[in-house]
């Protein structure tokens, strides 16, 4: 069976970033089979040259779609239109932000891991980390705390990319994510389901260009994170018990 994956990659204000990104996907796509399938940028309502620089990339290239939003929905939601508008004719979904801390040969490596075993849900570890101490310090805090709320059992929840069967999706209440709780949702459903939670060791490097928009609401936001795993654990049953069932 060939195997074949929608890639989204959100985009808020990375001007300067998209191009590099998108050239190095395309100059690494021979075949469908290679990755990605279909590419699915995401302008979650960016107020830079970004719309610009994604125009240009997409240029003729039939297997790359772009989602225009008016107006900024968060990370989460972001993510979520782009995986909701995913082909079916994709077998596989995942996402990577377009900041360049995940590189496109650590995202081709997770990709050969799906190949050899299509069924799991296939994820990052960082293993090696090049960004602030302070953002390392929480993003552990916001995994020790979804492994305990959630019983999700991974070592590094948010770690990129995530790339699994499409299928998975009608599994993921989506009034339910906002910001970084679809990553602890999709791993749930995952569980839920006695799919394998293969994780990848590789290296999360620091921003290429620009700066993270969220960085300065970091507390903030993994604030609300965590009020959201805590309503999820206790909406889970109903959630699993009214999805529909994987075809």
């Amino acid at each position: 069976m060939s195997y074949r994956l929608a890639l989204v990659i959100p985009i808020y204000n990375e001007q300067g970033n998209i191009l590099p990104l998108v050239n190095a996907l395309r100059d690494n796509r021979v075949e469908p089979e290679l990755c990605p399938y279909e590419l699915i940028l995401v302008n979650n309502g960016s107020s830079d040259n970004s719309a610009q620089e994604i125009e240009e990339a997409v240029g003729k290239t039939p297997w790359i779609r772009v989602i225009r939003l008016k107006d900024n929905v968060g990370y989460g939601g972001g993510i979520q239109r782009g995986l909701k508008s995913a082909s079916t004719s994709a077998t596989h979904v995942g996402w990577i932000p377009a900041d360049h801390q995940y590189s496109v040969e650590d995202l081709l490596m997770v990709w050969k891991k799906v190949l050899k075993d299509p069924m799991a849900v296939h994820k990052g570890l960082r293993t090696v980390r090049k960004d602030g101490r302070q953002s390392q310090l929480v993003s552990q805090v916001y995994t020790n705390l979804t492994r305990y709320i959630l019983g999700v059992k991974v070592q590094d929840v948010n770690a990129l990319p995530k790339i699994f069967p499409l299928f998975l999706l009608k599994r993921v209440d989506f009034t339910l994510s906002s910001n970084f709780m679809l990553d602890g949702q999709i791993l749930l459903a995952a569980q839920h389901l006695k799919l394998p939670i293969r994780e990848h060791p590789l290296t999360f490097h620091a921003r290429r260009s620009g700066v993270s928009s969220w960085s300065g609401r970091r507390i903030r936001v993994y604030a609300q994170t965590i009020r959201e795993l805590i309503a999820l654990r206790f909406q889970s049953k109903r959630w699993f018990t009214s999805a529909q069932s994987p075809t």
